[in-house]
């Protein structure tokens, strides 16, 4: 797929997973939320791994946005003391 077809698709899924995350907000639906914001998450990794840049929504002005939610690189995480689970 061309870079351009890429960028294209990319961005089209982003607008409409925002729709669909917003709705789920508004409706204060916090699973449906919770899996919107999975798939934005996905679709930003897919985007970097292809150097694809993520529009601004426009629904929001004057957004600047970073889709991404961990900024750890692969050694951090590679290094990072695993989370111990707590029982209550």
């Amino acid at each position: 797929m061309p870079v351009d077809a890429l960028e294209s698709e990319i961005n089209a899924q982003v607008g409409q997973v925002r729709a669909a995350l917003r709705q789920a907000r508004a409706a204060q639906d916090d699973y449906l939320a919770d899996l919107h914001q999975a798939e934005l998450d996905g679709l930003a990794r897919t985007a970097d791994e292809h150097g694809v840049p993520i529009h601004a929504d426009p629904e929001v002005p004057g957004q600047v946005i970073d889709l991404t939610t961990d900024q750890r690189t692969t050694a951090d995480l590679a290094t990072a003391e695993p989370e111990q689970a707590r029982i209550a």
